[in-house]
């Protein structure tokens, strides 16, 4: 997640002002009006193909994609859940986007719903019904105690509940939070048919009752001598809802872990991505580490990385802020990265320093997430596990060319309107 060189004090949230349905519903005619892109993609390099039953997806494998053998997620019919037929049902990659998980259950391993995680929302699957539906996936976040990670991670906290209240009225009172014009428009307009929702009820069943309002996350810097320094705001504002978020960018963001690379465009309004988040923070709680592990299983699984770096956007940039994943390390286990630069041309050494950062500590299914700022050059990469001693498998290119952007990474899903 982020790893900024300031002290996390506490996160709080900038009210946005109310606004009228009316002024919400003018929106929602520009939102129809206005450009849809396309889903993302970060190059060439990636393979999804048809399989009996569904489709293989590879994007989220966190593995290098290059070669064969290629791993990643199937989303398949079968006699246990249709998860193929209802996936595109709801939009398919250009809307969800690419799974992230394979097929898990959720609350219970063995006896709780079946479930699969994609990167914008999580389908549970309901065999009295044989349908999907949008799992309440920032609730069960509030289950599993995580609500302060996602505080960090730039999403505000659930606003506490009233048990007093009847449905309705808990209901009411709810969407009297949805206060920002845009995020009503958005919220009332259906990402599949590319119109709006005939009936409230069907942006309940998409992105379930408001937890939040609007809020824009801020960072508040301790000193040393115990005061705060200028408070540090995120260039966006994010709303929370039962099974989804939505973020409104102020600024292009190429790259956040809240979001899927690409989606953050200023002016645009992108889907939370809530599956990456929950195979990132939830890994062992939401869902089994085994089920973020890619197809066909490596036992053990081996050491890897990639690393999704942005196009520059100034003439003459000289540093970057890019990141990488790591998977195949000891769960909890603190990491070390280097980026030893490459001497070019006739060099003998390069004058640029070393590049060291580490993590903290791996996530549940030894993975890690970390955003890096380097100057622009070629890089040899080391990663090393320091409890486990684990290195970087003999298989993976080590060599890393940050003035080459991982693909067209600002091209954005059906999902985020401009």
């Amino acid at each position: 997640m982020r790893t900024p060189s300031f002290h996390f004090v506490k996160l709080r949230g900038l009210r946005v002002g109310v606004a009228s349905l009316l002024v919400a519903l003018e929106l929602a005619t520009a939102v129809v009006s206005g450009p849809i892109a396309q889903a993302q993609s970060f190059g060439g390099g990636l393979r999804d193909y048809p399989v009996p039953g569904g489709w293989f997806y590879s994007q989220e494998s966190r593995l290098a994609t290059d070669s064969p053998p290629y791993r990643g997620y199937t989303v398949v019919d079968n006699a246990d859940a249709s998860f193929w037929t209802e996936f595109r049902r709801y939009g398919g990659v250009d809307v969800l986007g690419c799974p992230v998980s394979r097929r898990y259950r959720y609350p219970d391993t063995s006896t709780g719903f079946l479930s699969q995680a994609f990167q914008r929302g999580i389908l549970q699957w309901h065999p009295e019904t044989g349908r999907a539906t949008m799992a309440n996936v920032f609730e069960q976040f509030t289950e599993q105690g995580l609500d302060d990670q996602l505080e960090v991670a730039g999403l505000p906290k659930p606003r506490p509940n009233d048990p007093s209240l009847t449905f309705s009225d808990d209901a009411e009172r709810r969407m009297g939070w949805l206060t920002e014009p845009r995020f009503l428009a958005r919220y009332f307009f259906d990402p599949v048919a590319l119109s709006p929702f005939e009936a409230q009820e069907q942006a309940w069943d998409f992105f379930g009752l408001p937890q939040t309002a609007p809020d824009r996350p801020v960072y508040l810097r301790e000193k040393a001598n115990g005061k705060f320094g200028a408070p540090l705001y995120l260039p966006y504002v994010a709303q929370r809802f039962q099974k989804a978020g939505l973020q409104m960018f102020l600024a292009d963001v190429p790259l956040d872990p809240t979001i899927v690379p690409g989606d953050g465009r200023q002016g645009c309004i992108a889907i939370t991505a809530v599956g990456r988040l929950a195979r990132r923070l939830g890994a062992g709680k939401l869902l089994p580490s085994v089920a973020t592990q890619p197809e066909p299983l490596e036992n053990p699984p081996s050491t890897h990385f990639i690393a999704y770096v942005p196009p520059t956007t100034v003439a003459n940039q000289s540093t970057i802020e890019f990141e990488m994943i790591g998977t195949g390390f000891q769960p909890g286990e603190p990491i070390t990265i280097k980026l030893v630069p490459m001497p070019s041309g006739a060099q003998a050494s390069s004058p640029l320093p070393t590049v060291v950062t580490h993590v903290d500590a791996a996530d549940a299914d030894g993975s890690f997430d970390q955003m890096i700022t380097a100057r622009i050059a070629s890089y040899t990469v080391s990663v090393h596990g320091d409890t486990s001693g684990k290195v970087l498998d003999q298989t993976q290119d080590p060599t890393l060319n940050l003035a080459v952007p991982s693909g067209d990474i600002s091209a954005m899903s059906k999902s985020t309107y401009c």
